[in-house]
């Protein structure tokens, strides 16, 4: 559900109005969609949201960087990382 309030916000900014609905197709449901009202799940969206924001703002300690491990070998993103 976080997911879809995350596209929901994306497609406000780009388009300027924020979507009042929400499908989601799954093949267990015989390819029906399943409608999710979005402003039902704003309010908990926005608490996690400005939690996660919080979390990073008070981090302030040095940039997060990933630490090396034994897939990095084989990573698609190793040059990238390394620097």
């Amino acid at each position: 559900m976080l997911q879809l309030c995350i596209y929901a916000e994306l497609v406000a900014s780009v388009q300027g109005l924020k979507p009042e609905h929400s499908y989601v197709v799954t093949p267990w449901s015989y390819y029906e969609p399943q409608i999710f009202r979005m402003d039902d799940y704003a309010a908990y969206y926005r608490r996690v949201r400005d939690g996660l924001a919080r979390a990073i703002d008070e981090h302030g300690g040095p940039e997060i960087y990933p630490d090396p491990n034994t897939h990095c070998d084989i990573c698609r993103w190793q040059v990238r990382c390394d620097k």
